[in-house]
């Protein structure tokens, strides 16, 4: 697209069925392609990660807008990073195979539901990845 607030839905009565896919297809990879660089950007991450309480995905971006947990978060990613210790997050499906993951889940949302007694949900976690493998 030559200009990015030509929304393709604007167009889809002047373009032919086939011209209106392609360029709607072309329009939102364009516009996703924008979104990766804008997310990124160091002031997108400290003003985001502040409000929300979370760690940059960048370690490079100035801390001192976050609070010393923020802080302390931010140099402990950056010191794993580093050495080779950060391992993915199993809520992301980094951690385990997704049948683990799924199983655990499944024993961890019983237990928040009541569903699964506090004293007896070691033994079913354990039970459930015993049986996943």
């Amino acid at each position: 697209p030559t200009d990015l607030h030509r929304h393709p839905d604007s167009l889809r009565n002047q373009l032919g069925s086939d011209e209106y896919r392609l360029y709607d297809l072309i329009w939102k990879r364009t516009i996703a392609c924008q979104m990766a660089a804008a997310v990124m950007d160091p002031g997108f991450q400290v003003a985001f990660n502040t409000v929300k309480g979370s760690v940059p995905a960048r370690t490079d971006v100035p801390d001192d807008e976050f609070t010393i947990i923020g802080r302390n978060a931010i140099a402990e990613l950056d010191a794993a990073g580093r050495n080779g210790t950060l391992f993915g997050s199993m809520a992301h499906g980094h951690g385990v195979p997704p049948a683990l993951q799924q199983a655990m889940y499944d024993v961890i949302t019983a237990h928040f539901n009541d569903q699964l007694a506090t004293g007896d949900a070691p033994d079913a976690l354990a039970d459930a990845v015993a049986q996943v493998r």
